[in-house]
């Protein structure tokens, strides 16, 4: 994944770590320039995908939308020897030279194959400053502004009450009143994922004014003429 601009400061996605999701027990994914899954059948290309592609819908279209259009929370939960297991995923990603932030979202299994948040939290490093939040058992806590040298207390901001979370949402869906769920929000909805599909991007391409690639890659040609000369020249070599 290349380094992006947001806010006009470079941003750069480091690793994604997954926990009982899908096919994977446990697993790590690092990120680089360019990351090019391949391998064989059933082999968790797939899966490493649907996990990306849960993260940039969650702000999208929320928690429960993202969730259901993977199958359910049910078929997100890894199972050994038929016993599912709770998923957890966890991206790091940094701003600029800042200290490596991180978003991390913990799910537990309820009766009736629903679900709740077990704990979804983040601190990011943005502008000089730090940025925490922490949303567990439906309470959501947050600290802005924190200087390196303040402590990581979790405190409600503003001497307001911590807010009250629905089971089973997120507060990055839900906007929420601190700062620093608009940094993740913003910082999912730039993950992106391509499937290329080699006979589409064999086929005479419409013009498109978009920059960011297709799902299926069928915008390939235009992406590419959008890049710079240096850039092309990159990708060609």
């Amino acid at each position: 994944m290349r380094a992006v601009r947001r806010h006009g400061r470079p941003l750069t996605f480091l690793r994604l770590s997954l926990k009982n999701f899908l096919s994977y027990r446990t697993g790590v994914l690092d990120f680089g320039d360019l990351v090019a899954l391949v391998g064989p059948n059933a082999s968790g290309k797939s899966n490493a995908v649907a996990a990306i592609k849960l993260l940039r819908e969650i702000p999208i279209h929320g928690l429960p939308t993202a969730i259901a259009r993977r199958g359910g929370f049910d078929q997100l939960r890894h199972r050994s020897s038929g016993h599912p297991y709770d998923p957890a995923i966890r991206l790091e990603f940094k701003f600029d030279e800042q200290p490596v932030s991180y978003y991390e979202l913990r799910l537990r299994a309820m009766a009736g194959k629903r679900y709740e948040v077990k704990l979804e939290q983040a601190e990011v490093y943005y502008g000089g400053k730090k940025y925490l939040f922490r949303h567990s058992d439906g309470e959501f806590l947050w600290a802005d502004h924190l200087d390196d040298e303040e402590a990581d207390e979790l405190i409600p901001h503003a001497g307001l009450e911590a807010v009250r979370v629905p089971p089973g949402q997120s507060v990055v869906s839900l906007g929420g009143p601190s700062f620093a769920t608009y940094l993740v929000s913003t910082v999912l909805q730039e993950v992106q994922t391509v499937e290329i599909n080699p006979a589409r991007v064999a086929e005479l391409q419409e013009p498109s004014s978009v920059r960011e690639f297709e799902p299926d890659g069928s915008n390939t040609a235009s992406v590419f003429e959008s890049l710079t000369a240096p850039a092309r020249k990159e990708v060609i070599d």
